[in-house]
């Protein structure tokens, strides 16, 4: 699978608002093909255009790895699992996590 066809994909997606930029998914995919990247924590996964952006460079570079998505929303967490593709989907842990918030009183 080529970046522009996997990329298309996610912008063509009603909810396409909460993917990064085609600019920004290219220096993401040629920053992990080029540098010694195996896992990859991914912080905000929405409908998961970053998660598999660099699943796709792991595998074209013949790399074993690993990618933690999480995500707060049940709606993106949804649209990532079904989005991404089932090849690349192999290295890709989807993770809902509920915002919780955290205080105390030393602090």
């Amino acid at each position: 699978m080529e970046l522009r066809v996997l990329y298309n994909l996610f912008a063509k997606h009603p909810e396409s608002g909460w993917i990064m930029k085609p600019n920004n998914a290219r220096i993401l995919f040629d920053f992990i093909k080029t540098n010694e990247v195996k896992n990859i924590l991914d912080l905000g996964g929405g409908i998961g255009c970053a998660a598999a952006v660099a699943s796709l460079a792991l595998q074209q570079k013949g790399k074993e790895g690993r990618i933690d998505s999480v995500e707060q929303g049940q709606k993106c967490y949804d649209i990532a699992k079904a989005l991404v593709p089932e090849e690349l989907q192999k290295i890709i842990k989807f993770h809902l996590i509920p915002v919780s918030v955290w205080k105390h009183d030393s602090i």
